[in-house]
């Protein structure tokens, strides 16, 4: 009986051929774009869901003449947790390209020229979730001028050595104290980093 039923609708297929062509190409297509609509919002809402705080993580937007920003002036953040008891911390992260340099016991310099440089609160570490490989996660970012890098930064910086306790240099002349590394972030990750510095370094400058 199965047998007869691919029989008659191959010859339906080959006596109308241009309809069955027409409804072959709308089905591949419907299923196509159904399949890639599919996978594009899995990964839209697949972002920071590695972090174990994803279900209680906002990120804050802005609006300012009617547009609407990922991001909001810098000063909110410290009076967040004041004024809304139900907040349990904020961090803030900055964006900025940088000069990074690296220099050798012999004085020989390596330039680089980063645009995935954040500054960011010490509180970041209460609230994302990181694989640190070296350093004390506690105190990784709490001083001025400390810098935490990602393993790919640490490797292509410092080759195989261990970078706790060295430095980097950006724009030149500002010294930055190598203090943790992690691991590399998942692409997953809203906010993608080469490394973190510490936000407090703005503040003594």
């Amino acid at each position: 009986m199965l047998k007869n039923y691919f029989k008659v609708a191959i010859r339906n297929l080959l006596r109308h051929k241009a309809y069955s062509l027409i409804n072959i190409l709308g089905l591949s297509i419907g299923l196509t774009c159904c399949l890639l609509l599919f996978i594009y919002v899995q990964d839209e809402l697949s972002y920071d869901k590695f972090h174990t705080k994803s279900d209680r993580i906002y990120r804050l937007k802005y609006e300012i003449n009617g547009f609407n920003l990922a991001r909001s002036p810098l000063p909110i953040a410290p009076h967040l947790t004041e004024f809304f008891p139900e907040i349990e911390n904020a961090a803030r992260l900055y964006n900025r390209d940088a000069s990074v340099e690296v220099r050798d016991e012999a004085g020989n310099k390596k330039q680089f020229e980063e645009n995935r440089v954040f500054f960011a609160d010490s509180t970041i570490q209460d609230i994302f979730s990181f694989n640190y490989v070296a350093g004390n996660p506690k105190t990784m970012l709490k001083s001025p001028y400390s810098v935490v890098l990602v393993e790919e930064a640490a490797t292509k910086y410092f080759g195989d050595e261990n970078p706790i306790g060295k430095t980097i240099y950006l724009a030149g002349n500002h010294p930055f104290n190598v203090t943790g590394v992690i691991k590399d972030f998942p692409i997953g990750f809203s906010s993608p980093k080469y490394f973190v510095a510490a936000s407090s370094t703005s503040t003594t400058e």
